[in-house]
C-alpha cells in the first residue's frame, strides 16, 4: 500500500483533490489450481445448497459461473471493508448465449435476465451440491464454432493459406465468456483469488471525479494530463490508480462510464468487482468489466439492482 503521495510538478495544483479522493481497495490475484466448493475463484463451479436451481438465462439454459467471493477467506487475508459482508458468498453468473454481450443487457444494465448475482449468507459445507455433470460442456460449443462459424474470422494470404493473428485467437478463446473455455464449468481446477489491501486515488474515467474537482479546475486538470502525447496519464494508471482485478475503490471503463449519462445508476457507487483483460481473461478485444452497486442496498444485502456492464476499445 501507498503511503505517501509523491506527485509530479505538473499535477501539484492538483493535489488537494487529488488527496482528498484516496479509497481503500482489495486487490485480486490468482493461481490455476483445485479449489473446494466454497473457495473464491474466477470460473470452475460454484458453492450450491442442495436443491437450489442452479442459474439459467432468458433462453432457460445454465449460465456459467463467473466469479465467486467468500468474504469470510476475504477478510481473513485483508482488514475489514465497509460497507461488504462480513461472511457469506456472492456469486457472478453469466449467459454465454448472447454473443458479444457476456450477458449484459446495454439498454437496462440492471436486468438480470442473462446474468446473476446471487448471495447466500450461511454457508453449510455438508449440504451443498457436488455434481455438475448437467451443465454443458463448453467444449463442445468450441467445437461447433470451430466448425461452422469461426471460419469467417480467419486470415489468409495471397496464396489462401491461413495466416496466424493473435486477435483472432483471442476472439476464439473468448467469444463465449471473458473466461478462458478451459476454466467455464470446470470442476477439477480454475483460478483460486488471493486477496491483498491497497488504496487508490479518483480514476479519470469514473464519473465521480466531476464531484471531486470544481468544473474549471476539472477542465485544467485534463488539460494538464492530455499534454505531452498523455505521458501523465500513464504516470497516473501506473502510480495511483492502477488497472488490476479488485473489490472497491473506483470504476475503470475502456469506454464510458455508463454511470454519466444514465442518472438512475448514479448511485451505484460501490464497486462490488472490477475485472479486466489479462493472460487470462479478455473482455471483447481486451476490455474491462465492472459490477455496480449502491451502497444502502448492499447494506441490505440486496442484489437484486446490481449494474454489470463491460465495454471494450
Amino acid at each position: 500500500m501507498k503511503t505517501t503521495l509523491e506527485l509530479p510538478a505538473e499535477l501539484e495544483p492538483f493535489r488537494q483533490e487529488i488527496e482528498s479522493s484516496e479509497k481503500p481497495v482489495i486487490k485480486i490475484t490468482y493461481e490455476r489450481k483445485a479449489t473446494d466448493f466454497w473457495s473464491s475463484k474466477f470460473g470452475g463451479v460454484p458453492y450450491l445448497p442442495k436443491g437450489y436451481n442452479f442459474p439459467k438465462d432468458s433462453d432457460g439454459k445454465y449460465m456459467h459461473l463467473l466469479a465467486q467471493l467468500n468474504f469470510e477467506e476475504i477478510f481473513a487475508q485483508v482488514p475489514y471493508l465497509a460497507p461488504f459482508p462480513k461472511k457469506g458468498i456472492l456469486q457472478f453468473y453469466i449467459s454465454k448465449n448472447n454473443l458479444g454481450s457476456y450477458g449484459m443487457d446495454i439498454e437496462k444494465l440492471d436486468n438480470q435476465k442473462d446474468f446473476k448475482v446471487l448471495y447466500f449468507l450461511e454457508i453449510d459445507r455438508n449440504h451443498c451440491q457436488t455434481d455438475f455433470a448437467f451443465l454443458l460442456d463448453i467444449n463442445e460449443s468450441y467445437s461447433t464454432l470451430n466448425n461452422q462459424k469461426f471460419s469467417a474470422l480467419q486470415f489468409v494470404d495471397e496464396n489462401n493459406c491461413p495466416i496466424d493473428n493473435p486477435l483472432v485467437d483471442c476472439i476464439y478463446e473468448h467469444y463465449y465468456s471473458p473466461l478462458k473455455h478451459q476454466d467455464v464449468n470446470n470442476s477439477q481446477e480454475c483460478l483460486a483469488l488471493q486477496f491483498s489491501p491497497d488504496n487508490e486515488w479518483v480514476c479519470p474515467e469514473d464519473y465521480q471525479i466531476n464531484n471531486i474537482f470544481e468544473e474549471q479546475k476539472l477542465k485544467q486538470f485534463f488539460e494538464v494530463m492530455s499534454a505531452d502525447n498523455y505521458k501523465l496519464f500513464d504516470w497516473y494508471y501506473a502510480n495511483l490508480y492502477e488497472i488490476h482485478h479488485k473489490i472497491g475503490g473506483y470504476g475503470y471503463f475502456t469506454q464510458t462510464d455508463p454511470r454519466e449519462y444514465s442518472p438512475q445508476y448514479k448511485d451505484h457507487k460501490v464497486v462490488l468487482l472490477h475485472m479486466i483483460s489479462d493472460d487470462e481473461f479478455c473482455w471483447g478485444d481486451g476490455g474491462v468489466g465492472n459490477f455496480l452497486i449502491r451502497s444502502e442496498d448492499l447494506e441490505k444485502l440486496d442484489f437484486s439492482q446490481v449494474i454489470y456492464n463491460y465495454d471494450c476499445s
